[in-house]
């Protein structure tokens, strides 16, 4: 716990921007929906430079959802 609020800290002092991977998948088997992101700590949207997803259908709702959240704030 103490790790992660250092490391919380330090992005959030960080004066260069931040990239986002995002994967997306789903179970053929019990058509359950994943999503991983590799990078996620609260306090960083304004420094967020790029978003990096692949060419999957799923990402189309992610993208208008994230674009409103991004714009609203």
């Amino acid at each position: 716990m103490q790790k992660r609020y250092h490391v919380k800290e330090e992005l959030a002092k960080s004066p260069s921007l931040i990239c986002l991977t995002f994967d997306n998948w789903n179970s053929e088997h019990t058509n359950d929906e994943y999503i991983y992101i590799s990078a996620h700590w609260w306090g960083i949207d304004n420094k967020i430079f790029s978003i990096t997803l692949d060419n999957d259908s799923y990402n189309n709702v992610m993208i208008y959802c994230l674009k409103n959240y991004f714009c609203a704030n």
